[in-house]
């Protein structure tokens, strides 16, 4: 493949040397000195040379453009594959928020039950005392009633 690649081009450079020669060899005035002739003949003999030299940098830049085109599709594709990844971190990053919330949510809830049996206990505990406090006083009224019943009739004797 190589070989007619080459084949190719050397006759490619050759008829374009033909062609070029030809046009100069028009372009060369009858009058003109033998000097000035040769020297036109001498640049389109070193024309090969120097179409060699374009098709060198002609594929050098096309292999620097190929290069470039891998780059690019690359970074594309490595630009895709963090897009990915940022989705899925935004999902998960959702679930943990949600998980967070229903967490927060689950431990307001256990302070609010929490705050109510204090409350009740200690309503309970408030209303025992009062119930204990109103016997006891209610027991001294009554024995107080008593001793001055005991102490009148004490008295009457």
């Amino acid at each position: 493949m190589k070989k007619s690649s080459t084949a190719a081009r050397r006759t490619l450079q050759l008829a374009l040397a033909a062609a070029i020669a030809s046009a100069a060899a028009m372009a060369v005035p009858a009058t003109a000195g033998a000097e000035s002739w040769l020297d036109r003949l001498k640049a389109i003999y070193d024309t090969p040379e120097k179409l060699d030299k374009v098709l060198q940098d002609y594929e050098a830049a096309k292999e620097q453009l190929e290069d470039q085109r891998d780059r690019i599709r690359e970074a594309e594709e490595r630009q895709q594959e963090l897009a990915r990844q940022n989705e899925a971190l935004l999902r998960q990053n959702e679930q943990l928020m949600k998980q967070l919330q229903s967490l927060e949510q689950a431990r307001l809830d256990q302070a609010a039950r929490s705050r109510r049996w204090v409350a009740m206990l200690g309503t309970a505990a408030a209303l025992l005392l009062g119930y204990i406090l109103s016997v006891r006083v209610w027991r001294h009224f009554i024995w107080r009633s008593q001793r001055a019943e005991q102490n009148r009739e004490h008295n009457k004797k």
